[in-house]
């Protein structure tokens, strides 16, 4: 994005291809979001259930080296939370308002190609992103697997291997919005043999 800083500010449209994006950490599409807000956006936040194994998972995350210091700190923090809050539901991200930002002049319109394999990370994005009024989904519906999210991984005695499991939960479900095995949907869907890039840049023209 840096390198790209310059363009980006006189650029009127922009695609965003993410089809195959499976996620990863939230931090990563921070960046973004300069780029595509418009105005407040609501995210609900999640809870994780304070066992040791779920701890133990979570200071994981610290092992990560590309991770900034300042998401390091949160996962700090979470972790302190946790410790706090043993054999509870620890609300670990609340429910939050985004509205840090200015609406950009550039770019004026952001179309964001989805399919069935954009999950995880990628639709708390899309979840962020849908609600600017500078954003139009296209594409497929994508594959509904972030109600359930923060995988942590545990070995078993008989290595190689590996217990992946999602620690945290949306209370999104609280609120009948749950997503998982339903995904989010485009505004207009796309046939898979069509030109993706060809249909964005038409609407974008339009």
């Amino acid at each position: 994005m840096r390198v790209n800083a310059e363009a980006l500010k006189t650029m009127p449209n922009l695609v965003l291809d993410l089809r195959g994006n499976g996620g990863g950490a939230d931090y990563t599409y921070e960046p973004l979001v300069p780029y595509i807000y418009s105005n407040p956006a609501k995210l609900i936040g999640v809870s994780v259930l304070a066992t040791e194994a779920n701890i133990k998972g979570w200071k994981q995350y610290l092992d990560d080296p590309d991770m900034s210091e300042g998401n390091k700190k949160s996962i700090r923090n979470t972790v302190t939370m946790l410790e706090a809050g043993k054999g509870k539901w620890v609300s670990t991200a609340d429910d939050e308002t985004i509205s840090n930002y200015k609406k950009l002049a550039s770019p004026a319109r952001v179309v964001i190609l989805i399919d069935r394999n954009c999950a995880s990370t990628t639709e708390q994005f899309l979840l962020f992103a849908r609600q600017s009024s500078k954003v139009i989904l296209m594409g497929e519906h994508t594959a509904g697997t972030l109600d359930y999210s923060n995988v942590i991984q545990a070995p078993f005695s008989c290595m190689p291997y590996v217990l992946r499991y999602s620690s945290s939960r949306s209370r999104r479900l609280d609120k009948g919005e749950g997503i998982d095995n339903v995904g989010i949907k485009p505004k207009y869907e796309l046939a898979k043999n069509s030109d993706w890039i060809a249909k964005a840049v038409a609407v974008l023209e339009h």
